[in-house]
């Protein structure tokens, strides 16, 4: 009984930091067995994805938006359907500085908990509004879970599921240090880094973003798009 109350603990403990820092043999495996999520893009290229969820949320919004401006990096925006109709004009803003726009369902709703059809029409509602311009159209579950039904129907919809591989659950505003820390340290080629520009105050994500694109100019790595990093893509 105490062993099995151990593993129990461990287990646990190790899924809690997995939230917070991905080892890269995590990354992998998660991706050589669930084909059809993209957390990570295996490329020669010395390129990485930045892509940020819950926007557009002003001002952070913006401040992002400068911010890769001043580093003439492209990055991509996963948009929730209600902050687009509350804060219209952000996708063209967003696509004008050459970012991309991808899809994060109508609301914040966790997306495991909808039934088949309130999230093929949350995902077609926020479609309608953002009309993405690649031929597969990209989402991001709400909440990161998802049943591998939902990513067949979603699939039958012609939609991908991207989760990504570099997550410091910023969310909840860990401390600035560690945050840049744990993403310098997973930043390499063909990663996919997942931020919050939505869902409250960013301020602290806005913060480590500088820092984060000096590290990588350093590491001779350049962000770019989801679009443009699979095009890279060795497959």
């Amino acid at each position: 009984m105490m062993i099995s109350l151990i593993l129990v603990v461990v287990a646990a403990a190790i899924g809690g930091m997995i939230c917070f820092y991905q080892p890269f043999i995590v990354v992998q495996f998660l991706q050589k067995h669930f084909t059809n999520v993209i957390f990570y893009v295996s490329t020669q290229e010395n390129v990485f994805a930045l892509t940020f969820d819950d926007g557009p949320n002003p001002p952070y919004t913006d401040q992002i938006l400068e911010i890769l401006r001043q580093y003439d990096c492209r990055a991509t925006f996963f948009l929730i359907g209600k902050q687009i109709e509350k804060h219209p004009g952000y996708i063209q803003k967003i696509q004008n500085e050459g970012h991309q726009i991808a899809n994060h369902f109508y609301t914040d709703e966790a997306t495991i908990f909808l039934s088949k059809e309130k999230m093929i029409s949350s995902l077609e509602k926020t479609e309608t509004l953002i009309n993405q311009r690649t031929d597969v159209k990209y989402y991001r579950p709400a909440s990161g879970w998802i049943t591998p039904t939902m990513l067949q129907h979603a699939k039958e919809n012609n939609f991908q599921a991207v989760l990504g591989s570099a997550y410091v659950t910023d969310p909840i505003q860990p401390p600035h240090w560690y945050m840049l820390g744990a993403l310098k340290s997973m930043l390499r080629r063909g990663i996919i880094i997942t931020l919050h520009d939505g869902g409250g105050d960013r301020s602290k994500t806005v913060g480590i973003l500088a820092p984060l694109l000096e590290n990588a100019k350093k590491k001779k790595l350049k962000s770019v798009t989801l679009e443009e990093l699979i095009h890279a893509s060795n497959r």
